[in-house]
């Protein structure tokens, strides 16, 4: 029968041979396993260095740093430039390839541009549809199925 030191506090406990061969019969308790986990995993994020408790199959410190991380990664030259649709400003690095910034983000959801055009709009009235030209009247039926 294996007695074996807790490799967190030091003290003696008793094994099942089963679980010793297995590699498994480190710790004495919960508690000296709990904190030998909180000891050992401890690391440095890759992206900005500051050091954190890593949980299981966690990279970097933040949400933040892993997708700055990963835009990095994905975005290596950085030189191209895009034109935001909302407010028609150039960037290089943005919220997405078409938007610049969370304030464009939020409008854009909104609906609201300097184009004018909302989401909400009817295409119709804005004239993105043209009005049917083999219709008898130039204006648009409403739908009875569809409801406009």
């Amino acid at each position: 029968m294996p007695v074996v030191p807790c490799q967190q506090c030091g003290t003696e406990f008793y094994v099942r041979p089963a679980r010793y061969n297995a590699g498994k019969g480190k710790y004495c308790s919960r508690k000296c396993a709990g904190e030998a986990k909180l000891k050992n995993d401890t690391v440095s994020c890759p992206w900005c260095g500051k050091q954190f408790v890593k949980r299981a199959g966690q990279i970097y410190c933040s949400r933040s740093c892993g997708a700055s991380a990963n835009h990095a990664a994905h975005n290596r030259h950085g030189t191209e430039q895009n034109r935001c649709i909302v407010c028609e400003k150039k960037f290089t690095h943005g919220v997405s390839k078409h938007i610049c910034s969370n304030a464009c983000l939020v409008k854009h959801r909104e609906g609201i541009s300097n184009s004018g055009y909302t989401l909400f709009d009817d295409p119709w009235a804005t004239g993105a549809i043209p009005p049917d030209k083999y219709a008898h009247e130039l204006y648009r039926q409403p739908d009875p199925v569809l409801g406009f």
